[in-house]
């Protein structure tokens, strides 16, 4: 069905890749573009199956920056409930990490997924354990 949409609204699907998560799926797709430029560029969603499909251009050095950026990730695990993107600044600035994203694993545990610029600031953030809110937390 997405597939569809996608040939209805762009043009011919080359790939699909499924990246399914606990609270949604993520879907990249190489798409042959088969409308012009401009309009491609307005085009932010588009309905399918009743939902929104948003849409993201990337050309290759957009994909290598992004892969790039994924390199050097780690995990905050075991995270209360209620813990947000904003506790762990504190924590996290200092430590050279360049983005996290606090996400639910189920009911009673959140996890952070952490982007490093390096491994150097990878390894000397995760020898000790994080400390959010006066506790400690595994990586």
């Amino acid at each position: 069905m997405l597939t569809k949409a996608i040939e209805e609204n762009i043009g011919a699907v080359e790939n699909l890749d499924y990246k399914t998560k606990m609270t949604n799926i993520d879907v990249e797709a190489d798409i042959e573009v088969q409308i012009p430029d401009r309009k491609f560029r307005e085009i932010w969603s588009f309905a399918c199956n009743g939902y929104r499909v948003e849409m993201q251009q990337m050309n290759a050095d957009q994909k290598e920056t992004f892969r790039k950026r994924r390199r050097y990730t780690a995990k905050i695990i075991n995270l209360p409930p209620n813990t947000i993107d904003q506790q762990l600044e504190g924590e996290l600035l200092p430590h050279h990490m360049k983005y996290w994203k606090v996400y639910k694993v189920n009911d009673e545990c959140i996890e952070a997924l952490v982007l490093f610029q390096s491994e150097k600031d990878k390894k000397m953030a995760t020898i000790k354990k994080v400390r959010i809110n006066q506790k400690e937390y595994e990586w």
